[in-house]
């Protein structure tokens, strides 16, 4: 609120507030003694505030109400926002600037959309994706209006070129760090239920839900050279507030195989609206695709091209390297010929391995992989770790389903063996 005052609102989360029940703007409220007096709101993303109450002033504007004065807005997210009465922005006796925002049921004026503004979390930080609208939407004939620079592309966390993004995380004053307060949280020991079962020689751990029950299983590998199965536990639902439990899955694909594993990976690969699971393996034996069923069922798919190599894996990562709605998967390896690998997903059904680039033919001793967009280009780039005090890499997409690796800069640091 800003009360018979000017003043600049610039780059803030305003969300999942509601206004009281005599005064409207569940977002913003802006008041003041007449229109000489000027608000500038830049780069805001005002989101699934809501104004209730009845009156004059209750119930209206759940995104800004303006009252006597004039509101400047500009390169702002207006999302989510509900009212009783008319729309996301009231005004009484103001008034309302709007140029280059996105504004659900859109408001006259230059630049201005109504679309969705694809959120990436629409809870705390509202991040937007590549593929928003938001992303270089902002006036491109104001260069006060463009974001910050970074190696050629705009600065983390702004996303696309240096033309502005909308919303909190797009402008010359774009935080990189997002905004909220951490909880403090304490951990105990768990001693009892399944998860306190016999001692294993495991290697990774996932925490995923796979049944969508909004609960986190939990998926462990085990390795020992001569092979163990690995353990999958399925999260109870509880009621808020309550200690978790855990039931030990016994009787799927999933925990049937010994073999030594090391990491693992999920994704809907198939794009049916269940988890599928990648787990590698060591000592030159084949890794394991393994497809959701729904239901937190799975099914192993020894038939897969990913299923079907002998290698010396220690783990793999998920990523939509081309942009075509399916994630491709790749494989890091530290023994054997050491060549990592890259998995193309054709759709879903089938999967072509891709053999040609640095990513796929250098031999280094590899251990963890991110698919990262670390240029900020709205494609998946490759940070491969590697040990026996060999450099990291990074290899960057063109955009062409091809990989450039990065030879220069501070990119990679030689690395010493655990």
């Amino acid at each position: 609120m800003l009360n018979y005052c000017g003043g600049q609102v610039y780059n803030n989360v305003i969300s999942h507030n509601t206004g009281g029940q005599d005064f409207g703007g569940g977002g913003l409220w802006l008041n003041g003694e007449n229109t000489n007096t000027v608000v500038e709101v830049f780069n805001n993303t005002v989101a699934y505030n809501h104004s209730s109450g009845t009156g004059a002033y209750g119930g209206k504007g759940g995104g800004m109400f303006v009252f006597s004065i004039k509101a400047q807005t500009r390169n702002n997210i207006f999302w989510g926002n509900t009212q009783s009465i008319g729309g996301v922005f009231a005004n009484l006796n103001g008034q309302i600037l709007a140029t280059y925002s996105d504004i659900q049921g859109g408001y006259t004026g230059t630049g201005n959309l109504n679309l969705d503004p694809v959120f990436s979390d629409s809870i705390y930080f509202f991040s937007v994706k590549c593929t928003s609208p938001c992303v270089d939407a902002a006036d491109p004939a104001d260069p006060n209006s463009n974001d910050l620079m970074a190696n050629g592309a705009a600065k983390f966390p702004s996303l696309g070129d240096i033309r502005g993004d909308l919303g909190v995380f797009g402008g010359p004053f774009a935080s990189q760090l997002p905004y909220g307060i951490q909880p403090s949280l304490r951990f105990s020991t768990v001693t009892t239920g399944a998860l306190a079962g016999p001692p294993s020689d495991s290697r990774s751990i996932n925490f995923i839900d796979v049944d969508g029950n909004s609960f986190d299983d939990i998926f462990v590998t085990n390795g020992p050279q001569a092979g163990a199965k690995n353990l999958f536990y399925l999260s109870n639902e509880v009621s808020p507030g309550a200690a978790s439990s855990f039931t030990q899955v016994t009787d799927d694909d999933i925990v049937s195989h010994a073999k030594p594993f090391d990491g693992a990976t999920f994704a809907d690969c198939d794009n049916d609206g269940d988890l599928d699971a990648y787990a590698v393996t060591w000592y030159g034996q084949k890794n394991f695709l393994y497809r959701g069923g729904g239901d937190s069922w799975f099914t192993y798919d020894a038939a897969a091209a990913p299923s079907n190599v002998e290698t010396f894996s220690e783990t793999a990562s998920w990523g939509d390297y081309d942009a075509d709605g399916f994630v491709d998967l790749y494989v890091t390896n530290s023994g054997g010929n050491k060549k990592n690998m890259l998995f193309h997903n054709d759709g879903g059904t089938a999967f072509t391995p891709v053999t040609t680039g640095a990513h796929v033919t250098e031999a280094h001793t590899s251990r963890s992989v991110n698919w990262v967009d670390y240029d900020n280009d709205c494609d998946l780039d490759l940070y491969v770790s590697n040990e026996e005090n060999e450099k990291d890499d990074l290899y960057r997409n063109l955009g062409n389903g091809s990989f450039e690796k990065v030879t220069v800069g501070h990119r990679a640091k030689p690395t010493t063996a655990a």
